[in-house]
């Protein structure tokens, strides 16, 4: 059995992410003392949209990297060839290290394997002695519970240690809400797919944009529908959406505004990507009626998670996404979300957090499935989401949590040190070795 987290008595409190830019007095004293790696061991769920599931152990590789933690090595290891594979898919993939790596340096160094955010598998022998185990499975409150080592929650929750709360998209939020501004169409300009950014800038005349990310047509068409019903300005409107299908999807589309939209949308016109020539192609143009306005339907193809958060923040305050890691960003953003979920718990997680802040129309608008009798542009709706941001960021930080708890970890591995080599001395564990390719990774600004 693997050994268990060291027992100690705490608190999850109050934590700002601003007031803790310096390190916490454990980790200052433990990275001071050399003998720790931590490895983050990535999971992810068979289901179209388990990419999300990469994008969090990315998440927090990354922020345990920019604590500056010295000689201890940060390493991103999949667990499978499943994830693997999957990591191959991004279009910003990580540097990836081997499970055998780990194992390996296991025997010679104390080491943190945070495993998550699924953790329906278990993980390979390790060494008892030198080793502690941090199962994280994300916002689930029914768990697996794994004998060889702690099982932590994520989300926001009692007892819970919080959600990825990206202190750039944070701030970024609320000096646009200072501004009087939902949105910063400037973030156009820095997307990486230049014929998506050509197609957006190229426009005969002014047009609001909306950003959408889901895996159910019914969930694409209602949303299209009701940004085009309850979008008061008689500018065009563009609407990105990430893999949308087909002609039947269209025809539904088409159907729904003519039946739902009581304002005139004068035509629909489809741009899809083109994987082949790599550009956008107008494939449908559809006259609906001799006046008002045209929505532009941009069907992308895959995106970098940089050009995903510049959408998001050129995107109007209404956005549509999928997933619990995409959800906390937006939010982050102050933006009014429409969550698609196939387990809705951390929509009532997030519904009941609105309730105790006292805003019942967010809580209502996550609850309801019809979401028609709710305004969506309404100020009492931005109010409510910013609420939420500054409630999250401020309580439940998962990477302040992280950052506190890896302190107090790092402190308590000081007594085994005698047992142990460094680890950049050794060169057992060093980001990139024993992996089939190494890949590079990119910053989002």
């Amino acid at each position: 059995m693997l050994s268990r987290l060291p027992c100690f008595s705490y608190q999850i409190k109050s934590a700002n992410y601003d007031e803790l830019k310096g390190e916490p007095d454990a980790l200052i004293s433990a990275v001071s003392h050399p003998v720790a790696a931590i490895c983050i061991v990535a999971e992810r769920y068979n289901i179209r949209d388990g990419l999300g599931d990469l994008y969090f152990a990315v998440h927090l590789w990354k922020t345990l990297q920019q604590y500056e933690l010295k000689n201890i090595q940060v390493t991103l290891h999949p667990l499978r060839d499943f994830e693997e594979e999957s990591f191959r898919e991004l279009k910003e993939p990580p540097v990836l290290t081997s499970m055998a790596a780990l194992q390996q340096t296991a025997q010679h160094i104390p080491v943190l394997v945070i495993h998550g955010p699924v953790t329906n598998h278990s993980l390979p022998p390790l060494n008892d002695q030198l080793t502690t185990v941090w199962h994280m499975h994300e916002y689930n409150r029914e768990y697996k519970n794994h004998q060889d080592g702690k099982m932590l929650l994520t989300g926001i929750g009692d007892n819970h240690w919080g959600i990825n709360c990206n202190p750039w998209l944070y701030r970024l939020g609320k000096d646009l809400e200072k501004q009087g501004k939902n949105s910063d169409l400037t973030y156009i300009e820095k997307l990486q797919n230049a014929p998506l950014k050509k197609l957006l800038l190229d426009k005969k005349s002014d047009s609001t944009l909306y950003f959408g990310y889901s895996q159910f047509d019914k969930t694409k068409i209602d949303f299209i529908a009701r940004v085009v019903g309850a979008h008061c300005s008689l500018n065009d409107i563009d609407i990105c959406l990430i893999k949308s299908q087909g002609d039947d999807f269209l025809n539904r589309l088409t159907k729904s505004i003519e039946e739902r939209v009581t304002l005139d949308v004068s035509q629909i016109e489809v741009h899809d990507y083109n994987n082949v020539t790599e550009q956008f192609d107008l494939t449908l143009t559809r006259k609906i009626s001799d006046s008002g306005r045209t929505l532009r339907l941009i069907r992308t193809g895959a995106l970098s998670e940089s050009d995903f958060i510049h959408l998001m923040i050129a995107s109007s305050r209404f956005i549509l996404v999928t997933g619990n890691q995409s959800a906390a960003q937006a939010i982050m953003l102050r933006k009014t979300v429409y969550i698609e979920l196939i387990v809705d718990k951390f929509i009532i997680a997030l519904a009941e957090l609105a309730s105790r802040l006292g805003h019942p129309i967010v809580d209502g608008f996550l609850r309801a499935e019809d979401k028609s009798p709710y305004p969506f542009f309404n100020e009492m709706m931005a109010t409510g989401f910013g609420a939420l941001a500054d409630e999250i960021y401020n309580h439940f930080n998962l990477e302040v949590n992280i950052k506190r708890h890896i302190g107090i970890w790092a402190s308590s591995q000081k007594q085994k040190s005698g047992q142990s080599n460094n680890a950049e001395k050794s060169g057992i564990l060093k980001p990139g070795n024993h992996t089939t390719r190494r890949f590079s990774c990119c910053n989002v600004s």
